[in-house]
């Protein structure tokens, strides 16, 4: 079905697919080369490995409580939200606003493929928490929080966040450094108006009183950004010194405009639509990155303003064109100006992030794909977008020969830049010795991690061959993970698995997370009907879970409380299936007991699910272990029909 956003004039295209003839299972004729379920699986798991504060439940063995005590000079908590990147236990709130964002987008755009996969829960969870530390960043109307933390002092850290105050270098102590009016930073005060307006949008069919708190502190965020025009890159504040040169800013008026029309989408305002449109031009002014071309991330938000504004706007030539070219620098061709490696992915910056940037453009190309397909007259273009963007997508996943998403596919990343997979809370075997000698144990220890840290998208291949790697935590700068790496594979996959249709829907199930560690704590325990973090078998009748009880199971630290019994306590299963957001988290009740799954044999058989092992009943009619195209959750049975 399709639908379109409260608040948007935009082409209502059909989620299923941008183009084709549709089934609810997919493209009619398509064959998914990898198993996107899995993959999407994995990819919102690595945001559990990089949550910080206190957790509502503990999904893996090496991650657990940690920053409980986080404030500002304010007192507000800053307990929650992720961790930067595998090496880093620093919050920084310009690429990390954006993570939140892509992921809000991206529930938004491609809700088919989470429902059909079990992931919207997952997906949703993930929004809060960051959406819920970033509320918790801007304790007044002029203070938000760009930095938590120091570079110098964080990076000679070696040990597990849950242990950081009792045992970093500097005492443990973070600093906290704001953008103000009269230390501005449009950039940083834009991305987080975008990305709470995105989430509004996200939560507006499910949670209308949360998605209003977002608006608001989101207005906040951007009249704090518009009021004060600036950038950090010129503050005299050691705090924001630190900032840029971690993440540099080639501008903000991408942040402005951008933050406009997610606001736009969240209000309905037209006022925002007016500022978004009449920033058009300095937007532009604002795509090119430090390598001369355009890419799509962090720092420059210019090519995702053009797609977002074509899709609210497809009568506006002007944004469509602008989108257009961004592609066109991409794909096959004579207009292509972004470097390429030998086996075609995309390669700026000679390298460094190559990944991220693949990713983040597949899941815009798969957005504006649509678009042009909805507006008529660019079809030829379209199918080279949606082509180009497939192969960017499957690059990541496996097509070079390898995979580059740990714990994926084939070939894996075993040696990732990620310090909580090697010196865990319950594994930190170096604690108490010198920083060099952690530093050497934990760089130049030539075996894999201690744990699999699932879903984390490392830097990319080395050179323009396109396959050149050495897995080793040494060369951090292509194989250290981070949360922003991630944020665009996620809707890729997403769109990939509504794309190709029959994804059975990925579980815990065999994952390895670490729970069979000596030194590992008791095991989470589950309740019977939750299917998505645990194996079920035959006689398990899966009970999906209310919104309420959905919202609640990813509430974030300030709602959750910081006893121990609070992280253990029992949260149900991915929300049913659906055809779009709205239908996803609005199936209040769903009736299970004495449905067709009464028909299905007792007899039980391993399943395979991937290789993993899971004990289901086999169906009369398709054949042991096959499960039908539409589930209510992970672990649903085949059933005669």
């Amino acid at each position: 079905m399709a639908i379109c956003c409260p608040g948007v004039v935009v082409v209502c295209a059909v989620l299923t697919s941008y183009l084709g003839v549709t089934t609810a299972a997919g493209v009619v004729g398509n064959v998914a080369p990898y198993n996107y379920a899995e993959a999407l699986h994995k990819a919102l798991l690595y945001y559990q490995i990089q949550r910080s504060g206190t957790l509502p439940y503990q999904r893996l063995a090496w991650r657990s409580d940690s920053c409980t005590a986080c404030k500002g000079t304010m007192g507000e908590d800053l307990s929650g939200g992720y961790w930067e990147a595998g090496g880093s236990y620093l919050k920084v709130a310009f690429p990390q606003a954006f993570v939140i964002t892509q992921l809000a987008w991206a529930a938004t755009a491609f809700p088919s493929g989470f429902t059909a996969t079990g992931e919207m829960g997952e997906l949703l969870g993930a929004i809060r928490w960051g959406a819920d530390f970033i509320m918790a960043s801007m304790p007044n109307a002029i203070q938000y929080v760009a930095l938590y933390g120091n570079s110098q002092a964080d990076f000679l850290y070696y040990g597990p966040p849950e242990a950081y105050e009792a045992n970093a270098p500097d005492g443990g102590s973070r600093t906290v450094t704001y953008v103000t009016p009269a230390d501005p930073s449009s950039e940083t005060a834009g991305e987080g108006a975008a990305a709470l307006a995105a989430a509004a949008v996200a939560f507006q069919a499910s949670d209308p009183a949360y998605a209003l708190a977002l608006t608001t502190k989101a207005k906040a965020l951007y009249a704090l950004a518009k009021n004060n025009p600036g950038s950090f890159m010129t503050s005299t504040t050691s705090g924001l010194q630190d900032l840029a040169k971690l993440y540099p800013s080639t501008g903000y008026h991408d942040e402005l405009g951008w933050a406009a029309l997610w606001l736009f989408q969240a209000t309905n305002s037209t006022s925002y639509l007016t500022d978004a449109t009449g920033l058009f031009a300095a937007v532009q002014g604002d795509a090119n990155s430090g390598g001369g071309f355009q890419v799509f991330g962090w720092d420059v938000k210019t090519p995702g303003y053009n797609v977002l504004l074509a899709s609210l706007q497809p009568s506006n030539m002007q944004a469509v064109a602008a989108a257009n070219a961004f592609f066109q620098a991409y794909i096959p061709g004579s207009m292509r100006t972004v470097p390429h490696t030998a086996n075609g992915l995309a390669y700026p910056w000679q390298g460094a992030g190559s990944l991220r940037t693949a990713s983040n453009t597949a899941m815009l190309g798969f957005i504006h794909a649509r678009t042009l397909q909805a507006m008529g007259g660019f079809s030829s273009l379209a199918d080279q977008i949606m082509s180009y963007s497939l192969s960017q997508l499957n690059f990541v996943l496996g097509d070079s020969g390898r995979s580059w998403l740990v714990g994926f596919g084939k070939n894996p990343p075993q040696q990732s830049f990620q310090k909580t997979a090697w010196n865990s809370y319950i594994t930190w075997f170096t604690k108490g010795q010198s920083v060099d000698a952690q530093r050497s144990d934990f760089q130049d220890t030539l075996v894999a991690n201690r744990f699999i840290a699932y879903g984390a998208l490392v830097g990319g291949p080395f050179d323009q061959s396109g396959v050149t790697y050495q897995d080793r935590r040494l060369n951090y700068t292509f194989v250290e993970p981070a949360v922003d790496y991630s944020s665009g594979l996620v809707g890729a996959i997403a769109f990939a698995a509504q794309y190709y249709g029959g994804q059975v829907p990925f579980t815990d199930c065999g994952l390895d997370l670490g729970w069979s560690d000596p030194h590992a704590g008791p095991r989470q325990a589950w309740p019977g009907t939750d299917c998505y973090h645990q194996c079920c078998n035959s006689s398990a009748a899966l009970v999906p879970t209310t919104p309420a009880t959905a919202l609640a199971a990813s509430a974030s630290p300030s709602s959750v409380s910081t006893a121990v019994a609070g992280r253990r306590r029992l949260f149900g299963v991915p929300e049913p299936a659906a055809e779009s957001l709205q239908d996803a988290v609005a199936m209040d009740e769903v009736e299970v007991a004495g449905n067709a799954r009464a028909a299905a044999d007792d007899e039980t058989e391993d399943c395979d699910n991937a290789g993993l092992g899971i004990e289901t009943t086999s169906a009369s009619a398709s054949g042991p272990c096959v499960r039908p195209t539409r589930l209510f959750g992970p672990c649903e049975v085949p059933v005669s029909i």
